[in-house]
């Protein structure tokens, strides 16, 4: 607390010069304090920095260890991860790096479960970061095969490993294939709105009030500025962006249909 270095200071002023002692020992204590304060929030600043660098390196890397763990990488793979590359508006520098992170998470110098306590102990704290990097993870593995037993044991591993529940892999596989299922087909307004409530991560029996606690809930866990204010790279704002605009889209729906103001 800022207060402790100006009580400390004006406790020794008192003791060693009385009274006069005890307003200059405050105001050390205060410049004290200025100085913690400021050090806490370099070393606030650069951890952010040091998580930005760590969820990028790991997103591209583990992506590319998805895609060689069962043996080979097929072209889908590959056109998935620059897919990814494309959604985040890359530079041809940030470009590079990605597909540089991709190859070393491919080759056998790789430490799958290193990496990943390492995005642990600099993303594990925020729960938020953690299943936007599942979902990324999980959209690329369904590039080829969502139950390729491989790909499906090290997701459980990333799970595990990040303290989330295994069943959130069946749960985004569920919302990735009712979006390629209305992809195919022609999606009718029930099926608009059944893939607005599986959005939002809620049933189409609660009530009003359950609809705007689930929306709420989720653009507070979603806002790109606060994912980024924790540690999200600038390069996955669109990702985030994008998830965003998915659940004032479901809520739009949802809302007009039941009339909600």
């Amino acid at each position: 607390m800022r207060i402790i270095g100006k009580l400390s200071g004006a406790l020794i002023g008192g003791v060693v010069s009385g009274p006069i002692g005890a307003v200059l020992g405050l105001l050390l204590g205060h410049f004290f304090d200025l100085g913690r304060a400021e050090n806490k929030a370099i070393q606030n600043d650069s951890r952010i920095r040091q998580s930005r660098k760590v969820f990028f390196q790991t997103t591209f890397a583990v992506m590319g260890y998805l895609a060689k763990v069962d043996g080979r990488v097929s072209e889908k793979e590959i056109a998935a991860a620059r897919e990814v590359m494309r959604r985040l508006g890359l530079s041809e520098k940030q470009k590079l790096l990605a597909i540089e992170y991709f190859n070393f998470g491919k080759s056998t110098q790789f430490n799958f479960d290193r990496q990943i306590g390492l995005f642990f102990d600099y993303c594990g704290n925020n729960p938020y970061l953690v299943r936007l990097f599942v979902e990324i993870q999980i959209k690329n593995a369904a590039a080829e095969h969502f139950d390729n037993r491989y790909k499906q044991y090290a997701l459980e591993r990333i799970c595990n490993r990040l303290k989330v529940p295994k069943d959130l892999i069946d749960s985004i596989k569920y919302q990735l294939n009712s979006e390629r299922e209305s992809v195919r087909a022609k999606r009718t307004p029930e099926d608009e709105l059944s893939h607005a409530y599986l959005v939002l991560g809620i049933s189409k029996d609660v009530d009003n009030a359950a609809v705007k606690k689930a929306y709420k809930k989720l653009v507070s866990q979603n806002h790109p500025d606060k994912l980024v204010a924790k540690g999200l790279p600038e390069e996955m704002i669109k990702l985030a962006t994008e998830k965003m605009q998915s659940i004032q889209k479901a809520y739009e729906l949802i809302a007009a249909v039941r009339g909600i103001k």
